[in-house]
């Protein structure tokens, strides 16, 4: 064959090399996001476009959060999958609290006698299966 049948199973595709967001020497790497952080306090996240972006990210462990910040604001994680929209152009998807923010999600997973309620507008609460118990991790005995 002819140049057009040995390319058509090319796929032109971008395909960025692994980068550590936590690594500060990664910046120099080319990126499609302007405003992405390298260091320390960075965190890998993905758009809402499958596209990974290297943003600062704190564990807010007063509201039970992750803090994003991203062209000098910030936006609050307060569950895994949560989409936030920057403004700027680029909509996250939150990482699942538990992975990034251990210390943030429910106490003691609600001791197994309760589920954790993410989408809480006070961040991960448990709701008890006992309706009487008003611990926060569930632990009151009957």
């Amino acid at each position: 064959g002819s140049d057009v049948e040995s390319n058509a199973d090319m796929c032109p595709m971008h395909v960025r090399a692994p980068v550590d967001c936590r690594d500060d020497a990664s910046s120099s790497v080319e990126s499609e996001h302007v405003g992405e952080i390298f260091g320390p306090s960075s965190r890998c996240l993905m758009t809402v476009e499958e596209d990974p972006i290297c943003v600062k990210g704190i564990c807010n462990e007063l509201e039970r959060t992750f803090d994003v910040h991203y062209h000098d604001e910030v936006f609050q994680c307060r569950y895994g999958g949560q989409i936030v929209d920057t403004l700027f152009g680029v909509t996250l998807k939150c990482p699942i609290l538990a992975a990034v923010c251990p210390q943030v999600v429910c106490p003691s997973n609600c001791s197994g006698r309760g589920v954790c309620d993410h989408s809480s507008d006070f961040g991960s609460t448990c709701i008890c299966d006992n309706p009487y118990d008003e611990t926060d991790g569930c632990w009151e005995v009957t």
